[in-house]
């Protein structure tokens, strides 16, 4: 089993539930946390949370509270749409105060009209829902995608330790830390695309795909960073193959399999690769040279760069682009360790 999957369902069999740090407002966060009484409070946060960073997303609801006084919600259900719109607008809540404003007023609504104003009624019942149902329930609310339907029926299961009956359709959330964290892994290619990163924590877990969700976000946002990741730190280390990883290499020995001279005028030429491994590349500007290398995964065989014009050489480059992180050594010469050939 995968060292990111056993650390998935380590947290999942934990017997405690968690105490969620949503914001950086501990009343939000008692509120965002209390689904017992105010469940409502963290679906009409889920819901918010789109095209903004998640604490901004995640806090909204309690600044609506602030502004009306009150977080009870027949007083949520007391203010009209255009009332709503008012309020988001005036305070800037969102990037998309008047389409945010309208999802979180029939937000309320469908709660009241489908759930008798009680939102635990989404998760709960006897017998108890399958992952499949909650996920289409809160599909059913406007403005819901598949992304925060799943997010949302995630963290019920994970943090909230809400039962169902099975855990096959909470699939992962594919945001730019999670893909991140699986690219450098080696799971799957630089720059994949959403449903690549869902199918692939289909295959690694198909019980439950979104159980990797959390562990890669909390990985991807603490740890392994865009630029200068810890890695030392991470808790996935010893297992991630750090494809992409900038290593700065300081022991002198040849350079492999460098690509032979191209000529180039015009910059986005593409040059392909069939083999894996590092890559070593010459930039060539007048008398200075630069020794810049990348490391590629075997699906990523098509590395694009953006060359500058060098001629009578067996190596150019001007800069990398569209592969993540590269490394400079600045000497013809750099030992490539045995653990980074592939």
């Amino acid at each position: 089993m995968e060292r990111i999957v056993e650390i998935g369902i380590k947290r999942l069999e934990w017997p405690n539930r968690e105490e969620i740090p949503f914001t950086k407002d501990p009343k939000a966060n008692d509120l965002l946390n209390d689904i017992a009484y105010n469940p409502h409070v963290f679906v009409l946060a889920c819901l918010m949370d789109r095209q903004i960073k998640a604490e901004k997303a995640w806090i909204i609801p309690q600044k609506i509270f602030d502004i009306i006084g009150s977080h009870d919600f027949k007083d949520l259900e007391s203010i009209s749409l255009e009332e709503y719109k008012k309020i988001f607008t005036k305070n800037k809540l969102h990037r998309f105060n008047n389409d945010m404003a309208e999802i979180f007023y029939k937000g309320v609504n469908s709660i009241k009209a489908k759930y008798n104003g009680n939102a635990s009624e989404i998760w709960e019942g006897r017998p108890r829902p399958s992952s499949a149902l909650v996920v289409y329930r809160f599909l059913e609310f406007y403005g819901c995608g598949i992304k925060i339907a799943t997010m949302a029926t995630n963290i019920l299961a994970r943090q909230f330790k809400i039962k169902f009956s099975d855990y096959f359709s909470i699939d992962i959330s594919p945001d730019v830390h999670v893909k991140r964290v699986l690219s450098r892994m080696g799971f799957v290619p630089h720059n994949p695309s959403p449903e690549m990163v869902i199918y692939k924590a289909r295959e690694l877990h198909p019980e439950f795909p979104g159980v990797i969700d959390f562990s890669c976000w909390e990985i991807g946002r603490e740890y392994c960073l865009a630029t200068n990741p810890i890695c030392n730190e991470c808790i996935v280390s010893s297992s991630c193959k750090k494809i992409g990883v900038p290593i700065f290499i300081t022991e002198p020995a040849k350079v492999p399999n460098a690509p032979s001279a191209l000529y180039a005028e015009k910059f986005g030429v593409e040059i392909s690769s069939n083999w894996s491994g590092l890559i070593g590349l010459t930039q060539i500007k007048g008398k200075t040279k630069r020794y810049i290398y990348t490391r590629i995964s075997w699906s990523d065989v098509i590395v694009r760069m953006r060359i500058g014009l060098a001629l009578g050489t067996d190596y150019l480059i001007d800069t990398l682009i569209k592969t993540g992180h590269v490394w400079e050594k600045h000497s013809h010469s750099a030992k490539i360790p045995d653990s980074w050939k592939t």
